[in-house]
């Protein structure tokens, strides 16, 4: 039985905008078209990286640039490979990695809402339901309004979420890593050049987030993209 990632066909687009994002290409409409399993899409996106050698090493340059921002921050200890980011990301990681995004110019994609921002999301969808339910039951006026506030509490709850780091980031090293495949194509600018492994695995990253699949071990060239 032939695999397949089960992306819907209106959902195609936006693994195309990820990949086109995060790899810094274009993929023309035609080789969109004419693309069927997961080899032949990563074929057409290892055509736009000539020469499959280490001239820099992405990691290394994401970690140049987050040690340089992180010093002036933190003056007090020196930042290695295998500093824990519980030293230095501080209370609020949704502010600390806002402002290294704006300094650095890399995407960190390394946050998860707290309870906080969970409460929020489920407010913000209850009250969608209940303006839907209510205008069925031609609800009074104050019903709504009292709908209206909780959805406000509900935004109130998602600003006020200082969010936390992802379990898997634990060390500046760990940063590095996973930052490097989310900004591939950055990094290329940059005079990084991919081993095909490198490639692939930022591949892997962009399908399992645009599928159902939990884990790249159940992917592979012939899976099937629909």
């Amino acid at each position: 039985m032939l695999k397949s990632l089960r992306i819907h066909p209106e959902d195609d687009i936006y693994l195309l905008e990820d990949i086109e994002n995060v790899f810094r290409i274009k993929i023309t409409d035609e080789e969109a078209q004419s693309v069927l399993t997961v080899g032949q899409l990563f074929d057409v996106i290892a055509s736009r990286f000539k020469g499959f050698e280490n001239v820099k090493c992405d990691t290394t340059i994401v970690f140049n640039k987050l040690r340089r921002v992180i010093s002036t921050q933190n003056t007090q200890n020196e930042i290695r490979p295998d500093t824990l980011m519980s030293e230095i990301v501080g209370p609020a990681p949704k502010d600390y990695f806002s402002n290294l995004s704006d300094k650095t110019d890399l995407e960190f994609d390394v946050l998860n809402y707290t309870k906080t921002g969970y409460i929020g999301i489920i407010l913000i969808f209850m009250t969608f339901l209940s303006v839907i339910t209510f205008a069925l039951m031609k609800a009074q006026l104050f019903i709504y309004l009292a709908t209206f506030i909780t959805f406000i509490f509900g935004i109130i709850c998602l600003r006020m979420d200082k969010m936390k780091l992802t379990n898997n980031i634990i060390t500046i090293r760990d940063l590095c890593e996973f930052s490097a495949q989310r900004n591939f194509g950055k990094l290329m600018k940059l005079g990084a050049r991919p081993t095909k492994q490198k490639l692939w695995d930022a591949y892997l990253e962009i399908l399992i987030e645009n599928s159902d699949k939990s884990n790249s071990n159940s992917i592979d060239r012939d899976t099937l993209l629909l």
